[in-house]
């Protein structure tokens, strides 16, 4: 399935799984910072679930910005991340 360009706005969860054993990172978009929030706290639930087999996963929120035509670390109007959202 061919990928589509991002817009503006755009939001995609990134995932690092596993940083001592280098393992490949992976990401996909997301529709809501709800959304976001969501999946990264069944990843998170996951790895309590694996226990021991887990040492060190990061995971954060990207949006697009069309103007710079890069992601950014997504923040919130008053500089907040993610990971500060209830």
């Amino acid at each position: 399935m061919k990928e589509q360009a991002p817009k503006d706005g755009d939001l995609k969860v990134w995932r690092m799984p596993n940083l001592q054993q280098a393992q490949k990172g992976f990401e996909f978009p997301v529709a809501s910072i709800e959304e976001a929030k969501s999946v990264m706290n069944i990843l998170a639930k996951y790895d309590l679930f694996l226990g021991d087999l887990v040492q060190s996963n990061v995971q954060g929120l990207l949006i697009y910005n069309a103007e710079s035509g890069g992601w950014d670390d997504w923040e919130d109007e008053e500089g907040n991340g993610i990971d500060d959202q209830e």
